[in-house]
């Protein structure tokens, strides 16, 4: 299991069933997008760069976006790595 945080209800467990996506991004950024108790999907960074480094970890985030954006990630129990 891993934590995400949600806007709503902080830090979130994320079962294994709710990830939608993850996505390695580069060595120390892990993406992971998954669908929270709160009825939202979210998109949270992590790993040992993504925890500690706020710039490398919005890039991420905002990359996945635009992977979901335009199709290229399907979020309905598709796992991603790239």
């Amino acid at each position: 299991m891993l934590f995400g945080e949600c806007p709503d209800y902080g830090p979130t467990l994320i079962p294994y069933a709710s990830l939608l996506a993850l996505i390695n991004h580069e060595p120390g950024v892990i993406v992971i997008y998954w669908s929270c108790p709160c009825g939202e999907k979210h998109i949270t960074a992590t790993g040992s760069v993504g925890s500690t480094d706020a710039a490398r970890a919005t890039a991420a985030i905002e990359l996945v976006r635009r992977r979901i954006a335009n199709g290229t990630i399907i979020g309905d129990g598709y796992r991603s790595c790239s």
